[in-house]
């Protein structure tokens, strides 16, 4: 990835955390409460796992009523922020100098910004300028705090403070302050005594949250995770993946080498039985001709044809030492390879057990806390995933399970008055689906009641009472993915808190996986967690189509046949728009799919099994369908492996090619809205980009667009005016608006229903950016 996002992400997180700080000291514990959710969530989605970890018990402290716990949290994300801030100094010395060059040019602009909103307050100008002072003022100190300006972070903090409360004495303060602030900023040598100036100008600092109390379980925690990283425990090497990633890769090459052996041994063999033959025919001639006589040919030359002969046994029994011993090469190869592969994978690789053993520690916490008995059942313990995820599947399978707990499982008497077992049970279990992993989190309990939340859906303005009349059972299901969506009107010490499968939702396509929900009121509800399995070797089919070479995993393929007339059969050539080379006889391979279906693919030859060394998709093609990744074969050619689940959904393309998809990008964050612009452009999307809601108008009065993906909170005009006028014009009745806001609350959700958008919330995945653009997007011509 662009260092620049990287540092992007670092800056969102650092201001949010900061914003949350406030909060989480401030008076209104029901404003803590939301603040210490919504750290914890960004710093499970930034992969902090410490300082999750430590979120998490002080949530737990402070909804069980312990207001001390918000002091002590406090400080221990500070702490934890100061630390983050400084690990910046391990940034390879070229990634610093893209960061330092890109906030050179990004604060400059903040700069700007702000001076334009005070002149414009100061004047008595529109008062959404003071709206804008405070974005600035608070990305400028999120940046800073991200490449490690402390000054500049300090300063536009101090003036934020200023900001936060409007007046004449306030703005006079902002504009003597303005002039310090652009002093730091560019590096002046008398920073130090411009910030001690400026904080005078701003006044005492208003922060009123206490010290924590010495030796605080937070505290210890920030001391232990430092301490984890100066000593590693003995005996243990702490290696990067992407060098685990690299030694895989490695062993890979070596296994096809080994294969290439092989080939090459059988190559000397048959090498060594033409020279053989060879032999056997001059011997033969030899033979036919006789001993020399006078008319016959010179005596030397039959002598030189019988040492010829000879030679040519003496060569065909070295070829065939050779290629034995090429064999034996060969085999040793494959084993070396086939053992470090496995040491390797092992590394790299965790059994499901590892991941099921962490989410039942908490099944069982919450259910003691909740007054229930409830029986963990495991399935597919062995089932292996990459351990890299799932170290990050555990907070989202946690959060899946104690909502089991809390809303499936009944109590006691409720569960007797159901004749059901007094215990509730919950399986959580995991298999092999096709090329994917399925991880599920199931429980007995009472299910999730679809006429409730098709309700609760119509009450938050989610969808019009009359479509929800219409609107199938699954498709009302989704709301309860939704922020803030919950059927509780009342919060208690356990639930009602409307935050938390988003969160789980949102950290699982993060991940390039899909979360799923079935349910059956009285029997009890189940949750899937799916993605892409790591497969380091494939066993697979070699299909050619034309002088195309792709592999089809082993797994999917029931059987090949010739072609017969009495069988269903779909072309494989045009749903992947290859032209059949049309000699010969064709052949069918059948194959299953995950779901159940069955379909027949006319291929023009088939080679294999084969084992392959695979690997991902190239970052510029992931998400292409229907593949799963390249394949390199023995000959050293790289194959693209098809994915069999995506085939029978396929269709041909048209003989006419349409344009490509084109996009308006419009956000007023400059790095976000090329952050976004990068995405649609790997994904093949054509795109322009708007800074605000008048730059788009002006944009589409220049040329169509078939997608508009459009912030909420921006300037000049905001994204909900942008898309009213948007809807309120006929020739842009098709266009496709996708919102992309990290206020993503039912509010959002209900203008982005009535005005028939897309809502994703902040921040989303690539892979579910680009499906969502992509999905209901459909080029308007030329």
């Amino acid at each position: 990835m662009d260092p620049r996002h990287d540092r992007e992400i670092l800056a969102v997180f650092v201001a949010e955390a900061r914003e949350y700080l406030r909060q989480i000291g401030g008076a209104d514990p029901e404003e803590a409460r939301r603040a210490i959710h919504g750290i914890k969530g960004a710093a499970g989605m930034m992969g902090l796992d410490a300082l999750y970890r430590v979120i998490s018990e002080h949530e737990r402290r402070h909804d069980a009523g312990d207001r001390s716990a918000a002091a002590s949290l406090v400080e221990a994300i500070r702490l934890f922020l100061e630390e983050l801030v400084q690990e910046r100094e391990s940034f390879p010395p070229g990634d610093l100098e893209e960061l330092d060059r890109y906030f050179e040019t990004e604060s400059s602009e903040h700069l700007q910004a702000i001076g334009r909103a005070i002149g414009e307050l100061g004047a008595g100008g529109d008062p959404s300028a003071a709206e804008e002072l405070r974005r600035a003022l608070h990305t400028l100190k999120g940046a800073a705090d991200a490449v490690g300006r402390t000054e500049i972070a300090q300063a536009a903090h101090a003036m934020e403070d200023v900001a936060e409360v409007m007046s004449p004495s306030s703005i006079e303060r902002l504009a003597e302050a303005l002039p310090l602030l652009a002093a730091i900023v560019a590096g002046d040598e008398e920073s130090a005594s411009h910030l001690k100036e400026l904080r005078a100008l701003a006044g005492p600092a208003r922060d009123s949250v206490l010290p924590p109390p010495a030796g605080t379980a937070a505290e210890k925690a920030i001391e232990r995770r430092r301490q984890d990283r100066r000593r590693d425990p003995e005996g243990i090497i702490r290696v990067e993946t992407r060098t685990v990633d690299g030694l895989i890769d490695g062993v890979g090459e070596l296994s096809l080498l080994g294969q290439r052996l092989g080939r090459r041994a059988s190559a000397m063999r048959r090498t060594a039985r033409d020279v053989a033959a060879s032999r056997r025919a001059v011997a033969e001639a030899l033979r036919a001709i006789g001993p020399a006589r006078p008319w016959g040919p010179p005596a030397a030359a039959l002598t030189s044809l019988a040492e010829v002969a000879a030679e040519l046994s003496a060569t065909a029994a070295a070829l065939d030492a050779q290629s034995d011993a090429l064999a034996v090469d060969e085999e040793t190869a494959r084993r070396v390879s086939h053992s470090a592969r496995a040491d390797l994978g092992r590394m790299r690789m965790a059994p499901a057990k590892w991941l099921f053993e962490r989410v039942t520690a908490t099944i069982d916490s919450e259910a003691r806390r909740m007054g229930r008995t409830v029986i963990v059942e495991s399935e597919g313990t062995s089932v292996e995933i990459d351990r890299a995820l799932a170290e990050r599947l555990v907070d989202p399978m946690v959060q899946l399970a104690r909502n089991a707990v809390v809303h499936g499982i009944e109590d006691p008497q409720s569960r007797a008055e159901a004749a059901k077992p007094l215990a509730g049970t919950m399986v959580l279990g995991a298999r092999v689906v096709g090329g994917d992993i399925a991880l599920l989190v199931s429980d007995d309990g009472r299910g999730i009641d679809v006429e409730r939340i098709r309700n609760r859906a119509v009450e938050l303005g989610l969808v019009s009472p009359q479509a929800a009349v219409h609107t199938p059972a699954d498709e009302i299901l989704e709301s309860i993915f939704l922020p803030g969506f919950s059927t509780r009107t009342s919060v208690d010490e356990h639930a009602g808190r409307g935050v938390g499968l988003d969160v789980v939702r949102r950290e699982v396509e993060r991940l390039g996986g899909k979360v799923q929900v079935r349910t059956t009121v009285g029997a009890g509800t189940t949750f899937e967690v799916r993605f892409q399995a790591r497969l380091f070797v494939l066993w697979a089919l070699l299909v050619r189509v034309g002088d195309q070479v792709l592999a089809l995993p082993l797994y999917s393929v029931r059987e090949v046949t010739p072609v017969r007339p009495d069988v269903d059969l779909v072309p494989l050539g045009p749903i992947l728009g290859l032209e059949p080379d049309g000699t010969g006889r064709p052949f069918a391979v059948h194959i299953a799919t995950a779901r159940g279906q069955n379909v027949g693919l006319i291929v023009d030859a088939v080679d294999g099994p084969v084992e392959l060394v695979t690997r991902r998709m190239p970052p510029l093609l992931e998400g292409l369908r229907p593949y799963l990744g390249t394949a390199i074969t023995a000959d050293g050619r790289v194959t693209l492996v098809l994915d069999a689940e995506a085939i029978p959904g396929a269709r041909a393309p048209s003989t006419v090619r349409p344009r490509r998809l084109r996009a308006l990008v419009v956000e007023d964050s400059a790095t976000t809205r090329e952050l976004l612009g990068s995405i649609l452009r790997r994904g093949g999307v054509e795109v322009e980009l708007a800074a605000d809601g008048r730059q788009a108008l002006r944009r589409m009065d220049e040329r169509d667009f078939d997608v508009v993906v459009t912030d909420l909170a921006m300037p000049n005009m905001d994204g909900r005016t942008l898309v009213q006028r948007i809807r309120a014009d006929p020739r842009r009745a098709s266009v496709h608006v996708v919102i992309v806001t990290s206020r993503a609350n039912p509010e959002s959700a209900a203008f982005a229903t009535e005005q028939g958008a897309v809502l994703l919330a902040k921040p989303v995945s690539r892979h579910r950016f680009l499906e969502v653009v992509k999905a209901r997007s459909t080029p308007r011509g030329g």
